[in-house]
């Protein structure tokens, strides 16, 4: 091999760099990149992960150019994962769990007077109800240093977490056949109708299940069934033309015509350009469980904060 080469294989392509190696990825570029696979939304991940829009995406191109391939596929008004981009995804969320994982051993090792509580949330509570609930449980002793890891994550992602310990407590719907995780019901959240402003939907007081099936939907790529098992529940099937991860990625979709969807209630949504319609079915609302693991004891300090959030009335932290 002639000297100053790097020799690149991947997917039977050879590439050969002269003189000079291509750089390295950081950690940073793999946390950004992991916060906009989720989110699809350049704006909301930078403000997720403090940083400036501009660079976040310097650092999402960068990182395209260094593996040689897009890993997201944009318009003006729309960000999705690109085939090579799913394919990243899937490996670095899990490399994800791993560091952070990690990262809070040594920290905890280092100051064991450090109460660290690693939680897992779903995308809406985590952005609702978590922050509002961990400020009231701080605030209760504030010379306690108690520090809060949150994962965001999809149900079944969250049980993943709580057994392998990346978290010991998780915000998530109810999955049935689990019968190594504890379901402890904590908030109901009501349902609405997410549907463009031009909509004629869009300009009712309220709309029926029946009503919203005779449009094309958006739904979850969520494996408790929560939305098929609603319809299904009053004998309707709606032609579902999209399903995504995230409430938000699904209300932008929304805004740009792709279909209705039926969230959480959640005023942030209202940016995509959608009104959020009351259902008028009163089952429809989403049941949100505490979570934790039942053949692994709880550290004292997720012991504690499961009490309290046990006696705590979350449904005040309600938005409508």
């Amino acid at each position: 091999m002639h000297q100053g080469w790097i020799i690149y294989i991947k997917s039977g392509i050879i590439k050969e760099t002269i003189g000079k190696g291509l750089r390295p990825m950081n950690l940073n570029q793999l946390k950004y990149f992991d916060r906009l696979s989720y989110t699809l939304h350049y704006q909301h991940a930078a403000e997720q992960l403090g940083v400036s829009q501009p660079a976040l995406s310097r650092s999402i191109s960068a990182l395209e150019e260094e593996l040689g391939a897009p890993l997201f596929d944009r318009t003006k008004r729309t960000v999705t994962l690109s085939e090579c981009g799913q394919e990243f995804a899937r490996h670095i969320r899990t490399a994800m769990r791993e560091i952070e994982t990690a990262e809070a051993a040594v920290r905890e090792m280092a100051d064991p007077q450090k109460q660290v509580i690693r939680l897992s949330s779903t995308f809406g509570l985590s952005a609702t109800i978590i922050p509002p609930l961990v400020r009231d449980y701080t605030n209760r002793d504030m010379e306690k240093h108690i520090a809060f890891q949150l994962r965001q994550d999809s149900t079944p992602g969250i049980l993943e977490n709580l057994r392998s310990g990346v978290s010991e407590l998780g915000f998530s719907s109810f999955m049935a056949d689990q019968p190594d995780i504890a379901f402890e019901p904590v908030y109901r959240w009501q349902m609405c109708l997410v549907a463009p402003k031009t909509h004629k939907l869009a300009r009712r007081k309220s709309v029926s299940l029946a009503e919203a099936a005779e449009h094309p939907m958006i739904f979850s790529v969520d494996k408790t069934y929560y939305m098929e098992n609603l319809f299904r529940k009053h004998d309707l099937y709606p032609k579902v033309t999209m399903r995504l991860e995230e409430d938000h990625a699904i209300a932008a979709m929304v805004g740009n015509g792709f279909g209705l969807a039926l969230l959480p209630y959640n005023d942030a949504l209202r940016f995509y350009g959608v009104e959020l319609v009351p259902v008028e079915e009163k089952d429809a609302q989403r049941t949100y469980y505490l979570t934790h693991l039942l053949t692994r004891p709880l550290s004292g300090q997720a012991k504690a904060f499961r009490q309290y959030v046990l006696e705590q009335n979350l449904q005040k932290y309600s938005q409508k």
